[in-house]
């Protein structure tokens, strides 16, 4: 009898591991990533500088939590989410840095987080203004947004990154 029940507390076992699995891939479907580099701009920018932004979706849909992480980048003055797939340039949907129209640029090299907060339905702006932020959210899942960290130098941008 105990070899039969331990064959059953492996196969339980491994049914929690699978479901635990399947539960925390379907999660990620909440968690959305960009690689910014130059190269990604419409019109190519030389730069050494690079950045990663990462989202995460509130379990109730209503907040979007963000952190946007750069290197060797200098005179930031502000970094947005914008609308548009590849290739292409489009309108401000969200402020990641600052939350507000900017002050100075930042002079010197940035390297570490660059910005860190939560978006809401209500710091949409643009052609996302007044709508909810699962209008954002399908934006995302459908690749047509994007982060843009503009600079001095580089007022259109300096690195781009689509959001997936």
């Amino acid at each position: 009898m105990r070899p039969r029940l331990s064959r059953l507390n492996l196969a339980f076992s491994l049914a929690l591991l699978i479901s635990a699995g399947v539960t925390a891939a379907a999660g990620n479907s909440d968690n959305f990533r960009a690689h910014l580099a130059g190269e990604s701009q419409v019109a190519d920018v030389d730069t050494k500088a690079q950045g990663q932004a990462k989202f995460r979706l509130s379990a109730d849909g209503m907040s979007l939590h963000y952190k946007l992480i750069v290197a060797n980048i200098d005179g930031v003055f502000m970094a947005h989410i914008h609308l548009a797939p590849p290739d292409e340039n489009g309108p401000v949907v969200a402020w990641l840095y600052p939350d507000a129209p900017p002050p100075a640029p930042i002079s010197g090299d940035l390297n570490g987080i660059l910005a860190e907060g939560t978006i809401t339905a209500e710091d949409l702006v643009g052609p996302l203004s007044g709508n909810t932020l699962i209008d954002l959210v399908e934006a995302i899942k459908s690749g047509n947004t994007y982060v843009n960290v503009h600079t001095a130098e580089n007022r259109g941008g300096e690195i781009r990154g689509q959001i997936f």
